[in-house]
């Protein structure tokens, strides 16, 4: 992680699943993190790429 901090990146951790993991890369100072603690998968989502918005 002092790498990043050094390149100036941010530090994101996936799959977290539970508050103590939570805690441990809080204390660690991870910048955002993701997984089914966070949010839930929400389901399939269905993406139309082929209009033109208009």
């Amino acid at each position: 992680m002092a790498l990043a901090r050094e390149g100036g990146a941010r530090v994101v951790a996936g799959f977290v699943e539970d508050v103590e993991t939570l805690t441990v890369l809080y204390r660690c100072g991870v910048d955002y993190v993701q997984g089914y603690f966070v949010q839930p998968p929400l389901g399939a989502e269905v993406y139309d790429f082929g209009t033109d918005g208009g």
